[in-house]
């Protein structure tokens, strides 16, 4: 399968074009944090292995991680280890970010909808409101039912 053919489906179900340097790079930082250093040739055999199982034009980014997690399996179980721990990290992470994101949308939804009401609603739905609208003779006898201080 030529490389150029490739599309990566992102987490977001955005599209983007293949980059054999995100996987290898992965890699090395996986042999990296197990102190493994100058295997480059080792990467590039177990970049070009995960490469290989591709069987569609497109593909996940967790389907590649998946396939990089049990290359690593076969050849050096320590830095799978290590890639699965950082794999995991970043999910929780981004389950983090996500739920913050949740929230601040919540409160930015509730912002908007105060921004919506009027003053005059808004004192007149207010304790202190209630009270001087009614001793200003603003609010009817409805009202007052209504509004009871």
């Amino acid at each position: 399968m030529n490389y150029a053919e490739i599309c990566i489906i992102k987490r977001d179900g955005k599209r983007e074009d293949f980059s054999i340097s995100k996987i290898k790079n992965a890699i090395s930082k996986a042999f990296s944090a197990t102190g493994i250093q100058d295997e480059q040739q080792l990467v590039a055999d177990i970049t070009m292995n995960v490469i290989s199982q591709f069987t569609t034009p497109t593909i996940t980014v967790e389907e590649i991680q998946d396939l990089v997690e049990k290359s690593l399996m076969k050849v050096r179980p320590e830095v799978a280890k290590k890639y699965i721990i950082y794999r995991e990290w970043r999910n929780r992470e981004r389950d983090k970010k996500t739920q913050m994101k949740q929230v601040m949308d919540g409160i930015v939804a509730i912002d908007k909808n105060d921004v919506n009401l009027s003053n005059e609603t808004f004192c007149r739905s207010a304790p202190v409101g209630r009270y001087s609208h009614s001793r200003l003779g603003l609010l009817s006898d409805k009202d007052d039912d209504l509004y009871p201080i």
